[in-house]
Protein backbone atom coordinates (compact mmCIF):
# COMPACT_ATOMS: atom_id res chain seq x y z
CA UNK A 1 0.00 0.00 0.00
CA UNK A 2 1.40 3.39 -0.94
CA UNK A 3 2.40 5.83 1.79
CA UNK A 4 -0.17 8.37 0.67
CA UNK A 5 -3.04 5.88 0.88
CA UNK A 6 -1.84 4.64 4.26
CA UNK A 7 -1.82 8.22 5.53
CA UNK A 8 -5.21 8.97 4.04
CA UNK A 9 -6.86 5.99 5.71
CA UNK A 10 -6.16 7.30 9.21
CA UNK A 11 -7.94 10.62 8.58
CA UNK A 12 -11.66 10.85 9.15
CA UNK A 13 -13.63 11.27 5.95
CA UNK A 14 -15.41 14.33 7.31
CA UNK A 15 -13.20 17.38 6.93
CA UNK A 16 -13.24 21.13 6.56
CA UNK A 17 -15.66 22.38 3.92
CA UNK A 18 -15.06 25.11 1.34
CA UNK A 19 -18.07 27.20 0.33
CA UNK A 20 -16.76 29.87 -2.04
CA UNK A 21 -16.49 30.01 -5.78
CA UNK A 22 -14.09 32.08 -7.83
CA UNK A 23 -15.80 33.66 -10.82
CA UNK A 24 -13.43 35.17 -13.34
CA UNK A 25 -10.46 33.92 -11.34
CA UNK A 26 -7.15 35.10 -12.79
CA UNK A 27 -4.03 32.94 -12.58
CA UNK A 28 -1.26 35.50 -12.30
CA UNK A 29 0.64 34.71 -9.10
CA UNK A 30 -0.52 37.95 -7.45
CA UNK A 31 -3.41 36.61 -5.30
CA UNK A 32 -5.41 39.86 -5.10
CA UNK A 33 -8.56 37.98 -6.16
CA UNK A 34 -8.27 35.41 -3.36
CA UNK A 35 -10.68 36.95 -0.84
CA UNK A 36 -12.29 33.74 0.47
CA UNK A 37 -11.54 32.28 3.88
CA UNK A 38 -9.09 29.39 4.10
CA UNK A 39 -10.59 25.91 4.22
CA UNK A 40 -7.46 24.72 6.02
CA UNK A 41 -6.38 27.39 8.52
CA UNK A 42 -2.79 27.81 9.63
CA UNK A 43 -1.93 25.39 12.43
CA UNK A 44 1.49 26.96 12.93
CA UNK A 45 3.26 23.67 12.23
CA UNK A 46 5.25 22.30 9.31
CA UNK A 47 5.60 23.46 5.71
CA UNK A 48 1.90 23.70 4.77
CA UNK A 49 -0.01 26.60 6.27
CA UNK A 50 -3.30 27.93 4.85
CA UNK A 51 -5.19 26.32 1.96
CA UNK A 52 -8.05 27.78 -0.06
CA UNK A 53 -10.22 26.07 -2.70
CA UNK A 54 -12.50 27.67 -5.28
CA UNK A 55 -14.13 26.74 -8.58
CA UNK A 56 -15.52 28.20 -11.77
CA UNK A 57 -17.11 26.39 -14.73
CA UNK A 58 -13.73 25.51 -16.23
CA UNK A 59 -11.30 25.10 -13.35
CA UNK A 60 -10.73 24.13 -9.75
CA UNK A 61 -8.35 26.54 -8.02
CA UNK A 62 -6.11 25.97 -5.01
CA UNK A 63 -4.11 28.49 -3.05
CA UNK A 64 -1.46 27.03 -0.76
CA UNK A 65 0.59 29.05 1.73
CA UNK A 66 3.90 27.71 3.04
CA UNK A 67 5.92 28.66 6.09
CA UNK A 68 8.95 29.60 4.01
CA UNK A 69 9.96 30.85 0.58
CA UNK A 70 10.47 27.93 -1.81
CA UNK A 71 10.12 26.83 -5.41
CA UNK A 72 7.07 24.63 -5.97
CA UNK A 73 8.80 22.43 -8.56
CA UNK A 74 12.08 22.36 -6.63
CA UNK A 75 11.12 21.58 -3.03
CA UNK A 76 13.18 19.78 -0.39
CA UNK A 77 10.33 17.30 0.10
CA UNK A 78 7.68 15.86 -2.19
CA UNK A 79 4.37 17.76 -2.17
CA UNK A 80 1.37 15.53 -2.80
CA UNK A 81 -2.09 16.88 -3.59
CA UNK A 82 -4.46 13.92 -3.43
CA UNK A 83 -7.86 14.26 -5.11
CA UNK A 84 -11.15 12.50 -4.92
CA UNK A 85 -12.26 14.03 -8.21
CA UNK A 86 -15.89 12.90 -8.19
CA UNK A 87 -16.68 12.99 -4.47
CA UNK A 88 -17.52 9.29 -4.55
CA UNK A 89 -16.07 6.66 -2.23
CA UNK A 90 -16.82 3.98 -4.85
CA UNK A 91 -13.97 5.01 -7.16
CA UNK A 92 -10.33 4.60 -6.20
CA UNK A 93 -8.92 3.34 -2.88
CA UNK A 94 -11.22 4.83 -0.22
CA UNK A 95 -12.44 7.21 -2.92
CA UNK A 96 -9.02 8.67 -3.82
CA UNK A 97 -8.68 8.86 -7.60
CA UNK A 98 -5.35 10.55 -8.27
CA UNK A 99 -2.54 12.66 -6.98
CA UNK A 100 -0.74 15.70 -8.35
CA UNK A 101 2.86 15.64 -7.17
CA UNK A 102 5.34 18.51 -7.18
CA UNK A 103 9.06 17.77 -6.69
CA UNK A 104 8.53 13.98 -6.73
CA UNK A 105 10.94 11.82 -4.78
CA UNK A 106 13.48 9.86 -6.77
CA UNK A 107 12.98 6.30 -5.48
CA UNK A 108 16.63 5.36 -6.00
CA UNK A 109 18.24 8.53 -4.65
CA UNK A 110 15.70 9.24 -1.93
CA UNK A 111 15.72 12.95 -2.82
CA UNK A 112 13.20 15.08 -4.72
CA UNK A 113 13.72 15.84 -8.38
CA UNK A 114 12.58 18.97 -10.14
CA UNK A 115 9.24 19.02 -11.89
CA UNK A 116 5.96 17.24 -11.31
CA UNK A 117 4.05 14.06 -12.07
CA UNK A 118 0.62 12.49 -11.80
CA UNK A 119 -0.13 9.29 -9.88
CA UNK A 120 -3.39 7.43 -10.10
CA UNK A 121 -4.90 4.03 -9.42
CA UNK A 122 -6.17 1.75 -12.17
CA UNK A 123 -9.21 -0.51 -11.89
CA UNK A 124 -7.11 -3.20 -10.24
CA UNK A 125 -6.02 -0.76 -7.55
CA UNK A 126 -2.46 -0.56 -8.82
CA UNK A 127 -0.71 2.81 -8.68
CA UNK A 128 0.39 4.17 -12.04
CA UNK A 129 2.55 7.21 -12.81
CA UNK A 130 2.61 9.71 -15.64
CA UNK A 131 5.53 12.11 -15.55
CA UNK A 132 3.49 14.99 -16.80
CA UNK A 133 0.41 16.91 -15.68
CA UNK A 134 -0.52 17.97 -19.21
CA UNK A 135 -3.63 15.76 -19.36
CA UNK A 136 -5.08 17.53 -16.32
CA UNK A 137 -4.30 21.01 -17.60
CA UNK A 138 -2.46 21.87 -14.39
CA UNK A 139 -0.90 25.34 -14.11
CA UNK A 140 0.89 26.73 -11.05
CA UNK A 141 2.11 30.25 -10.35
CA UNK A 142 4.33 31.97 -9.55
CA UNK A 143 7.03 30.03 -11.35
CA UNK A 144 9.68 31.75 -9.24
CA UNK A 145 10.11 31.18 -5.51
CA UNK A 146 7.43 32.36 -3.10
CA UNK A 147 5.71 31.38 0.15
CA UNK A 148 2.33 31.28 -1.63
CA UNK A 149 1.21 29.52 -4.81
CA UNK A 150 -1.99 29.16 -6.79
CA UNK A 151 -2.70 25.97 -8.72
CA UNK A 152 -5.35 25.49 -11.38
CA UNK A 153 -6.73 22.16 -12.61
CA UNK A 154 -9.02 21.80 -15.61
CA UNK A 155 -12.41 20.81 -14.29
CA UNK A 156 -14.09 19.13 -17.29
CA UNK A 157 -11.27 16.59 -17.61
CA UNK A 158 -11.21 15.39 -14.02
CA UNK A 159 -13.96 16.66 -11.71
CA UNK A 160 -17.13 14.80 -12.64
CA UNK A 161 -19.24 14.98 -9.48
CA UNK A 162 -20.98 17.68 -7.44
CA UNK A 163 -18.13 17.84 -4.95
CA UNK A 164 -14.52 16.82 -4.49
CA UNK A 165 -12.12 16.04 -1.67
CA UNK A 166 -8.52 17.17 -1.37
CA UNK A 167 -5.68 16.37 1.00
CA UNK A 168 -2.19 17.87 0.82
CA UNK A 169 0.89 16.18 2.23
CA UNK A 170 4.60 16.99 2.43
CA UNK A 171 6.53 13.72 2.15
CA UNK A 172 10.25 13.34 2.83
CA UNK A 173 12.43 10.26 2.43
CA UNK A 174 11.42 9.21 5.96
CA UNK A 175 7.69 9.59 5.37
CA UNK A 176 5.06 12.20 6.11
CA UNK A 177 6.42 15.52 7.38
CA UNK A 178 3.26 17.62 7.29
CA UNK A 179 -0.32 17.33 6.04
CA UNK A 180 -3.76 18.88 6.03
CA UNK A 181 -6.99 17.25 7.05
CA UNK A 182 -9.28 16.04 4.29
CA UNK A 183 -10.74 19.14 2.66
CA UNK A 184 -14.21 18.80 1.17
CA UNK A 185 -15.34 21.22 -1.50
CA UNK A 186 -18.86 21.47 -2.87
CA UNK A 187 -18.91 22.97 -6.36
CA UNK A 188 -20.73 26.29 -6.59
CA UNK A 189 -20.70 26.50 -10.38
CA UNK A 190 -21.82 24.15 -13.12
CA UNK A 191 -19.09 22.51 -15.09
CA UNK A 192 -18.54 23.78 -18.63
CA UNK A 193 -19.37 21.12 -21.20
CA UNK A 194 -17.53 21.02 -24.51
CA UNK A 195 -15.09 23.63 -25.70
CA UNK A 196 -15.52 26.98 -24.02
CA UNK A 197 -15.87 29.69 -26.63
CA UNK A 198 -13.87 32.84 -26.24
CA UNK A 199 -15.53 36.12 -25.34
CA UNK A 200 -12.77 38.14 -26.99
CA UNK A 201 -14.40 40.91 -28.97
CA UNK A 202 -11.21 42.59 -30.16
CA UNK A 203 -8.47 41.70 -32.58
CA UNK A 204 -5.35 40.87 -30.49
CA UNK A 205 -3.37 42.59 -33.22
CA UNK A 206 -5.08 45.96 -32.83
CA UNK A 207 -2.74 48.74 -33.92
CA UNK A 208 -1.00 50.76 -31.25
CA UNK A 209 -2.35 54.15 -30.22
CA UNK A 210 -0.94 57.33 -31.79
CA UNK A 211 2.57 58.32 -30.71
CA UNK A 212 3.17 54.78 -29.42
CA UNK A 213 5.50 51.95 -30.36
CA UNK A 214 5.20 48.19 -29.96
CA UNK A 215 7.88 46.01 -28.35
CA UNK A 216 7.75 42.25 -28.74
CA UNK A 217 9.83 39.54 -27.03
CA UNK A 218 9.86 35.94 -28.23
CA UNK A 219 11.95 32.86 -27.49
CA UNK A 220 12.00 30.91 -30.76
CA UNK A 221 12.77 27.49 -29.20
CA UNK A 222 16.07 26.19 -30.51
CA UNK A 223 16.06 28.06 -33.80
CA UNK A 224 12.49 27.21 -34.82
CA UNK A 225 12.35 30.67 -36.37
CA UNK A 226 14.45 29.27 -39.22
CA UNK A 227 13.13 25.70 -39.20
CA UNK A 228 9.42 26.59 -39.45
CA UNK A 229 9.41 30.25 -40.52
CA UNK A 230 5.85 30.71 -41.80
CA UNK A 231 3.95 30.93 -38.47
CA UNK A 232 6.61 33.30 -37.12
CA UNK A 233 6.39 35.49 -40.22
CA UNK A 234 2.58 35.59 -39.99
CA UNK A 235 2.78 36.55 -36.31
CA UNK A 236 5.21 39.39 -37.00
CA UNK A 237 3.04 40.59 -39.87
CA UNK A 238 0.01 40.52 -37.58
CA UNK A 239 1.61 42.38 -34.66
CA UNK A 240 3.78 44.80 -36.68
CA UNK A 241 6.34 45.38 -33.90
CA UNK A 242 8.72 48.34 -33.82
CA UNK A 243 11.17 46.55 -31.53
CA UNK A 244 11.72 42.78 -31.56
CA UNK A 245 13.67 41.00 -28.82
CA UNK A 246 14.54 37.43 -29.83
CA UNK A 247 16.02 34.50 -27.92
CA UNK A 248 17.23 31.00 -28.85
CA UNK A 249 18.51 31.76 -32.31
CA UNK A 250 20.95 29.17 -33.72
CA UNK A 251 24.50 29.21 -32.37
CA UNK A 252 26.82 31.79 -33.94
CA UNK A 253 23.95 33.56 -35.72
CA UNK A 254 25.06 36.71 -37.55
CA UNK A 255 23.12 39.98 -37.69
CA UNK A 256 22.81 39.79 -41.48
CA UNK A 257 21.23 36.35 -41.19
CA UNK A 258 18.57 37.86 -38.96
CA UNK A 259 17.87 40.89 -41.14
CA UNK A 260 17.71 38.70 -44.26
CA UNK A 261 15.08 36.60 -42.50
CA UNK A 262 13.03 39.66 -41.51
CA UNK A 263 13.20 41.02 -45.05
CA UNK A 264 10.77 38.20 -45.93
CA UNK A 265 8.07 39.92 -43.87
CA UNK A 266 5.46 41.72 -45.92
CA UNK A 267 6.04 45.46 -46.15
CA UNK A 268 8.63 47.86 -47.50
CA UNK A 269 10.84 47.89 -44.40
CA UNK A 270 14.60 48.03 -43.90
CA UNK A 271 15.39 45.82 -40.90
CA UNK A 272 18.43 46.34 -38.65
CA UNK A 273 19.73 43.99 -35.98
CA UNK A 274 22.41 43.17 -33.45
CA UNK A 275 23.12 39.68 -32.09
CA UNK A 276 24.60 38.62 -28.75
CA UNK A 277 26.07 35.41 -27.34
CA UNK A 278 27.54 32.46 -29.17
CA UNK A 279 25.16 29.73 -27.95
CA UNK A 280 21.40 30.03 -28.53
CA UNK A 281 21.92 33.64 -29.51
CA UNK A 282 19.73 36.64 -28.76
CA UNK A 283 18.94 39.58 -31.02
CA UNK A 284 17.39 43.03 -31.15
CA UNK A 285 15.65 43.67 -34.48
CA UNK A 286 13.89 46.82 -35.68
CA UNK A 287 12.73 48.53 -38.89
CA UNK A 288 13.83 51.89 -37.46
CA UNK A 289 17.30 53.49 -37.44
CA UNK A 290 19.41 51.47 -35.00
CA UNK A 291 22.83 51.85 -33.42
CA UNK A 292 24.11 48.80 -31.49
CA UNK A 293 25.47 49.77 -28.07
CA UNK A 294 29.12 48.83 -27.50
CA UNK A 295 28.35 48.43 -23.79
CA UNK A 296 26.05 45.53 -24.70
CA UNK A 297 28.21 43.95 -27.39
CA UNK A 298 29.89 41.46 -25.06
CA UNK A 299 28.26 41.37 -21.64
CA UNK A 300 30.25 39.13 -19.32
CA UNK A 301 28.96 37.26 -16.28
CA UNK A 302 31.39 37.18 -13.37
CA UNK A 303 31.63 33.59 -12.15
CA UNK A 304 33.09 34.31 -8.72
CA UNK A 305 36.26 32.33 -9.37
CA UNK A 306 38.19 34.99 -11.21
CA UNK A 307 36.69 33.85 -14.51
CA UNK A 308 33.90 35.24 -16.62
CA UNK A 309 31.48 33.92 -19.23
CA UNK A 310 29.92 35.55 -22.29
CA UNK A 311 26.25 36.21 -21.72
CA UNK A 312 23.36 35.96 -24.13
CA UNK A 313 22.68 39.69 -24.32
CA UNK A 314 22.64 42.43 -26.92
CA UNK A 315 21.12 45.87 -27.34
CA UNK A 316 21.31 49.33 -28.78
CA UNK A 317 19.58 52.65 -29.39
CA UNK A 318 16.59 52.85 -31.73
CA UNK A 319 15.32 56.12 -33.18
CA UNK A 320 11.51 56.03 -33.34
CA UNK A 321 9.90 59.21 -34.66
CA UNK A 322 12.55 61.45 -33.14
CA UNK A 323 12.67 59.71 -29.74
CA UNK A 324 15.36 57.27 -28.66
CA UNK A 325 14.75 53.84 -27.15
CA UNK A 326 17.56 51.84 -25.54
CA UNK A 327 16.46 48.20 -25.88
CA UNK A 328 18.17 45.00 -24.74
CA UNK A 329 17.35 41.35 -25.39
CA UNK A 330 18.60 38.85 -22.81
CA UNK A 331 18.37 35.14 -22.07
CA UNK A 332 19.35 34.20 -18.52
CA UNK A 333 20.63 30.89 -17.19
CA UNK A 334 18.04 28.12 -17.19
CA UNK A 335 17.03 25.52 -14.64
CA UNK A 336 17.76 25.10 -10.94
CA UNK A 337 15.65 26.33 -8.05
CA UNK A 338 15.86 28.82 -5.19
CA UNK A 339 19.47 29.19 -3.93
CA UNK A 340 20.85 26.77 -6.54
CA UNK A 341 24.03 27.38 -8.52
CA UNK A 342 21.86 28.26 -11.52
CA UNK A 343 19.99 30.79 -9.40
CA UNK A 344 23.28 32.41 -8.41
CA UNK A 345 24.28 32.64 -12.08
CA UNK A 346 21.00 34.36 -12.95
CA UNK A 347 21.65 36.97 -10.27
CA UNK A 348 25.19 37.53 -11.54
CA UNK A 349 23.88 37.86 -15.09
CA UNK A 350 21.26 40.40 -13.97
CA UNK A 351 24.01 42.39 -12.28
CA UNK A 352 26.11 42.35 -15.46
CA UNK A 353 23.20 43.47 -17.64
CA UNK A 354 22.24 46.23 -15.23
CA UNK A 355 25.84 47.51 -15.16
CA UNK A 356 26.06 47.51 -18.96
CA UNK A 357 22.69 49.23 -19.31
CA UNK A 358 23.65 51.92 -16.80
CA UNK A 359 26.74 52.67 -18.86
CA UNK A 360 24.70 52.81 -22.06
CA UNK A 361 22.11 55.09 -20.43
CA UNK A 362 24.83 57.45 -19.20
CA UNK A 363 26.29 57.70 -22.69
CA UNK A 364 23.09 57.94 -24.77
CA UNK A 365 20.48 59.51 -22.43
CA UNK A 366 17.57 57.67 -24.08
CA UNK A 367 13.92 58.66 -23.77
CA UNK A 368 12.85 55.09 -22.99
CA UNK A 369 14.69 52.03 -21.64
CA UNK A 370 13.54 48.45 -22.28
CA UNK A 371 14.91 45.08 -21.18
CA UNK A 372 13.12 41.94 -22.32
CA UNK A 373 13.64 38.26 -22.84
CA UNK A 374 13.55 34.79 -21.35
CA UNK A 375 14.61 35.28 -17.72
CA UNK A 376 14.08 31.63 -16.68
CA UNK A 377 12.78 32.73 -13.29
CA UNK A 378 12.54 29.37 -11.53
CA UNK A 379 14.41 30.59 -8.45
CA UNK A 380 14.52 33.94 -6.70
CA UNK A 381 12.46 36.82 -8.15
CA UNK A 382 15.21 39.18 -6.91
CA UNK A 383 16.62 38.89 -10.44
CA UNK A 384 13.91 41.33 -11.58
CA UNK A 385 14.83 43.91 -8.94
CA UNK A 386 18.51 43.66 -9.84
CA UNK A 387 17.77 44.17 -13.54
CA UNK A 388 15.44 47.11 -12.92
CA UNK A 389 17.48 49.07 -10.38
CA UNK A 390 18.28 52.65 -11.31
CA UNK A 391 17.34 52.39 -14.99
CA UNK A 392 13.96 54.10 -14.84
CA UNK A 393 12.84 57.70 -15.09
CA UNK A 394 14.89 60.03 -12.86
CA UNK A 395 17.07 57.21 -11.61
CA UNK A 396 14.14 55.13 -10.41
CA UNK A 397 13.64 51.48 -11.28
CA UNK A 398 12.20 49.96 -14.42
CA UNK A 399 8.59 48.75 -14.30
CA UNK A 400 7.65 45.13 -14.92
CA UNK A 401 5.01 44.92 -17.64
CA UNK A 402 2.12 42.58 -16.81
CA UNK A 403 0.79 41.18 -20.10
CA UNK A 404 -2.05 38.65 -20.07
CA UNK A 405 -3.25 36.00 -22.48
CA UNK A 406 -6.10 37.17 -24.75
CA UNK A 407 -8.83 35.81 -22.46
CA UNK A 408 -7.23 37.55 -19.47
CA UNK A 409 -7.26 34.36 -17.41
CA UNK A 410 -3.50 33.75 -17.00
CA UNK A 411 -0.05 35.23 -17.64
CA UNK A 412 1.90 32.05 -18.40
CA UNK A 413 4.36 32.38 -21.29
CA UNK A 414 5.83 28.85 -21.49
CA UNK A 415 4.09 25.54 -22.03
CA UNK A 416 5.14 22.23 -23.54
CA UNK A 417 2.85 19.20 -23.59
CA UNK A 418 4.33 16.06 -22.08
CA UNK A 419 6.90 17.92 -19.99
CA UNK A 420 7.45 17.26 -16.30
CA UNK A 421 7.22 21.01 -15.69
CA UNK A 422 3.83 22.70 -15.63
CA UNK A 423 3.23 25.88 -17.68
CA UNK A 424 4.80 28.97 -16.17
CA UNK A 425 5.90 32.56 -16.64
CA UNK A 426 9.49 32.76 -17.87
CA UNK A 427 9.39 35.76 -20.23
CA UNK A 428 9.31 39.40 -19.17
CA UNK A 429 9.58 42.95 -20.48
CA UNK A 430 10.72 45.76 -18.18
CA UNK A 431 10.40 49.38 -19.23
CA UNK A 432 11.02 52.90 -17.98
CA UNK A 433 11.61 56.48 -18.96
CA UNK A 434 9.29 58.88 -20.76
CA UNK A 435 6.59 56.39 -21.71
CA UNK A 436 3.25 55.07 -20.51
CA UNK A 437 2.07 51.48 -20.90
CA UNK A 438 -0.88 50.76 -23.18
CA UNK A 439 -1.89 47.27 -24.27
CA UNK A 440 0.12 44.32 -22.95
CA UNK A 441 -0.66 40.92 -24.48
CA UNK A 442 0.66 37.37 -24.47
CA UNK A 443 -0.30 36.22 -27.95
CA UNK A 444 -1.70 32.72 -27.52
CA UNK A 445 -3.11 31.57 -30.87
CA UNK A 446 -5.17 28.88 -29.11
CA UNK A 447 -7.13 31.65 -27.36
CA UNK A 448 -7.60 33.76 -30.45
CA UNK A 449 -11.03 33.78 -32.02
CA UNK A 450 -11.16 31.77 -35.26
CA UNK A 451 -12.02 34.88 -37.25
CA UNK A 452 -8.85 36.62 -36.13
CA UNK A 453 -6.70 33.58 -36.87
CA UNK A 454 -8.20 33.33 -40.34
CA UNK A 455 -7.71 37.04 -40.96
CA UNK A 456 -4.02 36.87 -40.08
CA UNK A 457 -3.24 33.34 -41.26
CA UNK A 458 -2.16 32.22 -37.79
CA UNK A 459 -2.28 28.46 -37.01
CA UNK A 460 -3.88 27.40 -33.74
CA UNK A 461 -0.74 25.59 -32.60
CA UNK A 462 2.03 27.92 -31.42
CA UNK A 463 5.35 27.46 -33.30
CA UNK A 464 7.42 27.66 -30.09
CA UNK A 465 7.12 26.47 -26.51
CA UNK A 466 7.30 30.14 -25.51
CA UNK A 467 4.53 32.56 -26.45
CA UNK A 468 5.39 36.03 -27.73
CA UNK A 469 4.71 38.91 -25.38
CA UNK A 470 4.20 42.42 -26.66
CA UNK A 471 3.53 45.78 -25.09
CA UNK A 472 2.63 49.20 -26.47
CA UNK A 473 4.36 52.22 -24.94
CA UNK A 474 3.17 55.76 -25.56
CA UNK A 475 5.84 58.45 -25.58
CA UNK A 476 5.24 61.17 -23.00
CA UNK A 477 7.79 63.60 -24.41
CA UNK A 478 7.66 65.57 -27.65
CA UNK A 479 9.96 64.53 -30.47
CA UNK A 480 12.06 67.67 -30.13
CA UNK A 481 12.37 67.66 -26.31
Amino acid sequence: MSQIISSLFVIALAGATSSASAPDHVLDGRFDDWTIAPVAPDDGKGLIREVRIADDPEYVHLQIDFDRECTLQGLDAELQIAFDFDGSLRTGPQGWDGMIVFSPLDAKKGTPRSGSEYRYWDRQGRQQTRRTLSDLGVVALPTHSSDRFEIRVERPEAFTGKSCRVRILSMGAGGEEDSTSILEHEFKTRVARGRTTSNIKFDPADAEAPDSFRTMSWNGEFGALFKTPVPFIKTFEMLEPDVVLLQELPDETQAKTVTDWFDRIDGDLAWRASVGGDFLCVAVVTPHPYEPAPELARVMRQNGNGRESLMRATGGVIDIDGRTVLAASIHLKCCGRLASSEDDKRLREAQAVNKAMRAAVARTNPDVVIIGGDLNLVGTPDVLAVLAEGLGDGGGDLVIAEPMRPRGDANTTWEKAGQAFVPGRLDFILYGGSAELGRAVITDPAQMDDRWRRRHGIPEAAPSDHLPIDIDLKFTTAADS
